[in-house]
This record gives structure tokens, C-alpha cells and sequence, in this order.
């Protein structure tokens, strides 16, 4: 049956994905795998992701490649839409911002490769989509007195889910 493998958090996620020709496991490329605590972040809920077929067939492409989605970590599962040329990458919209579990099914046209997933079934990947920018609040300067004086304090504070190693970056001018 099919494998996909899982995406890899750049620009345009990758995923390998199942065969959709001959038998065998899935696959997978190890990047963000389910249950590794590992989450793709991704700046919107629109993007393409990319995959790779194992095994396609004899025509080297799936009959069908299709995305489901899981919001309730495997409980229920939603068809999230099948890509028309069935060559990667697949144009995503996971509608909105959250949290959320995918997996790419590949069949052939004789219908062998993977089945949709069921209840209770773990997604290939995690994909977190974080479009809302950060929260900053810059507090008014104070003018320094005394052993400070001729200098500024700028205070500030920023609040986001996802900051990086190196958040803020302040600029001035006199």
C-alpha cells in the first residue's frame, strides 16, 4: 500500500508519499514525524506541500492522492481535498488557524494503497498554522538622572506563541 512521508518545515513542506502501485509499507522521510513531538509551523493556512509517491504505478503517478485532517488528534478525520494533477506539491487550506493532523492517501486506479484514516488513527505530521502577529507594547522612555543621565531606558514587552531565538530587534534614531 501507499506511504507518505512526512513534511519538512520550509517554505514549502514536503511530504513523501504512499505507493500507490504495488504492496509494502509506508514510508517515511523522518522529518516531523507524528508522535515525535515535532510540529511544523506554518505562517498561514493556505500553502503547498510537497510529497513524494513511492512505488506510483506504471504510469509514475497515484490515481488519487487526497489530504485528510484531523483537529482532535486521529478521534475524526475530514477530507481536506485530493490534488487534481496528483503531482506535488498539493495546494493546502486548512481554513483557519490552530493545531492540526495530516495524512496524504495514494491509491492506484485498481484502488490498492492506502485507505483513508479511522478513528483513532495518528496523523503522518502536525502542522501548526500561526498567522497572528506578535502582541508588543513599548512603555514610554524615561530620560536617565543622575549616574544615568545623558541616557535613555526603553522598556517594552512582546507576547507571541512562537517567538525565536532573537525576537526583538530595536531601532532608534536621534
Amino acid at each position: 500500500p501507499p506511504g507518505f512521508s512526512n513534511p519538512f518545515p520550509d517554505q514549502e513542506p514536503q511530504a513523501a508519499a504512499p505507493a500507490a502501485g504495488g504492496g509494502g509499507a509506508a514510508q517515511d522521510s523522518g522529518s516531523a514525524q507524528s508522535g515525535d513531538g515535532s510540529t511544523m509551523l506554518v505562517g498561514g493556512p493556505r500553502f503547498r506541500l510537497r510529497y513524494d509517491v513511492q512505488d506510483p504505478g506504471p504510469d509514475g503517478r497515484a490515481a488519487i492522492v487526497e489530504l485528510w485532517m484531523t483537529r482532535d488528534g486521529g478521534r475524526s478525520w475530514i477530507r481536506r481535498g485530493e490534488d487534481p494533477d496528483r503531482t506535488s506539491p498539493i495546494e493546502v487550506d486548512l481554513g483557519g488557524e490552530g493545531t492540526f493532523g495530516l495524512t496524504l492517501v495514494a491509491r492506484s486506479s485498481s484502488g490498492q494503497g492506502d485507505q483513508p484514516p479511522a478513528s483513532g488513527d495518528l496523523p503522518q505530521t502536525w502542522v501548526e498554522v500561526d498567522s497572528t502577529p506578535p502582541s508588543v507594547r513599548l512603555y514610554r522612555p524615561e530620560i536617565g538622572t543622575g549616574t544615568h543621565a545623558g541616557k535613555v531606558a526603553i522598556a517594552w514587552q512582546v507576547q507571541d506563541l512562537h517567538l525565536g531565538e532573537t525576537p526583538v530587534t530595536l531601532s532608534w534614531r536621534a
